[in-house]
């Protein structure tokens, strides 16, 4: 799973639940620093599953220069709203 904007780490619990530690990968992106270190405490301190989560979960502050390996699912709550044009919206779906 890729989770664009990931925040403090809502998709993350809700994958969770759903699928019951059945993802093989959870690799978010947000540009806040803070929200990605935020996300990883909660997660090492309340899922059910959190250490299992945790060895798979990766967090980085931008998209990565590559496009490889791609995900099963991509994930994009709020971000586009923070993009102030119609061109930078679909520059980042492409690349999503």
């Amino acid at each position: 799973m890729f989770d664009f904007g990931s925040g403090i780490g809502s998709t993350i619990w809700a994958a969770d639940e759903i699928w019951k530690g059945s993802l093989d990968e959870i690799f978010c992106v947000d540009l806040n620093e803070n929200m990605n270190d935020l996300s990883r405490e909660l997660l090492q301190k309340g899922t059910t599953h959190s250490e299992n989560i945790l060895n798979k979960t990766f967090y980085r502050q931008f998209l990565p220069v590559k496009h490889r390996p791609g995900y099963d699912l991509v994930v994009s709550g709020f971000s586009l709203l923070d993009f102030p044009d119609t061109a930078g919206r679909i520059y980042l779906i492409e690349n999503l």
